[in-house]
């Protein structure tokens, strides 16, 4: 986490080099212009005007430490908050270093976190208020960060964190096995530990965690259903020589939505090494940001095509398929969960990957 110490008095400067050596994890520094002379080390010197100085830096920091008083960052950040899915750690400390408190992002953005290890540098007393903390309670967006799932609806977390704060039933769906490592059904009397999302959604509960890379349309009305989606689905696709990104992107959304899959769970795309210079397929994939694993033709030779091999495939590029061949090699599934379908100039197959979090 790129970090930046920010002092405003002669204490506060001192305190914030000693606070920038003990850290060291690209930590910043920086001092107004009229303290340059107390600091020995490195540092950034600004003109005095804070509020310039926040402006100007507060996209380029994951976090930030203020040394001075709470009120001044409160009026100083509060027009740059945008959402806690983006917004950087904000600790604030008085002058003196007795306390280190998480002012903003404690959870996602790691403010409890920093503010514990600004504490545990200098001996300072760390000060965190989110409920769950406070109350030795697992933050759901704690968890699904350290097993590396992507919440799909942001605002359910309210709803789930104020469930396990205040012990209402919590119907869980997580095939995996994983959410127990947390969320103990045996230990905590709110969570309830169900097979199917059906099942569970017939039973008497304040809200549910589905952990899971299916989809449907019918649960996007329930709004105290939390959703993580583990990164466990590799898309394998060919097409024809000059094809549309648009067409490729089309049949894309197309087959996952048909056969219930969450885009969200994608962990990559796979195809054949010679689609590199494909103009609509990598078009495609920058625009969605994909992560893209190019095999041989040997490579894909190896593995059988459940669908059977095809012989324009063969001509064209020398291998019996691409789309399912590389699904499997990047998954290390032996079967796919959508075998080849052909629409258009495209093939596309979807492997699901033993999920590691």
């Amino acid at each position: 986490m790129k970090i930046a110490i920010i002092a405003i008095t002669k204490n506060g400067c001192q305190l914030g080099e000693r606070l920038s050596a003990k850290i060291k994890e690209d930590a910043e520094l920086f001092i107004p212009e009229r303290f340059k002379d107390d600091i020995k080390g490195d540092t950034n010197i600004f003109d005095g005007n804070l509020r310039n100085l926040i402006t100007s830096i507060f996209s380029n920091y994951r976090g930030f430490i203020f040394i001075m008083a709470a009120g001044i960052v409160v009026r100083m950040i509060a027009d740059l908050i945008k959402d806690k899915r983006v917004d950087p750690a904000v600790v604030v400390m008085d002058e003196k270093g007795d306390y280190a408190i998480s002012l903003l992002s404690g959870h996602l953005g790691g403010a409890n976190e920093l503010a514990q290890k600004v504490a545990l540098a200098i001996g300072a007393e760390p000060v965190v208020t989110t409920a769950t903390d406070v109350n030795n309670k697992p933050a759901i967006e704690m968890i699904a960060r350290d097993l590396n799932l992507v919440i799909e609806n942001q605002k359910a977390i309210k709803i789930i964190n104020a469930a396990i704060v205040n012990g209402g039933r919590i119907g869980v769906v997580d095939k995996y096995g994983l959410l127990k490592r947390y969320l103990n059904g045996d230990d905590e009397e709110n969570f309830r530990y169900y097979s199917s999302i059906t099942y569970a959604l017939n039973i008497d509960a304040s809200s549910y965690i589905f952990l899971t890379n299916r989809d449907s349309p019918l649960f996007k009305n329930y709004k105290n259903i939390l959703f993580l989606r583990p990164k466990n689905l590799i898309v394998g696709i060919g097409c024809n020589r000059n094809t549309k990104a648009a067409e490729i992107e089309k049949v894309y959304f197309d087959v996952l939505k048909e056969n219930n899959l969450s885009p969200l769970s994608v962990r990559n795309i796979a195809t054949i090494d010679v689609k590199k210079n494909e103009k609509g397929l990598n078009n495609f994939v920058k625009k969605h940001r994909f992560d893209v694993i190019y095999y041989t033709k040997d490579d894909l030779n190896t593995i059988e095509p459940p669908s059977g091999e095809s012989e324009n495939t063969l001509k064209n590029v020398g291998a019996k398929g691409v789309c399912e061949p590389a699904a499997m090699l990047s998954s290390g599934a032996r079967s796919l969960i959508v075998k080849k379908q052909k629409i258009g100039n495209v093939t596309i197959a979807v492997a699901e990957a033993p999920f590691i979090s």
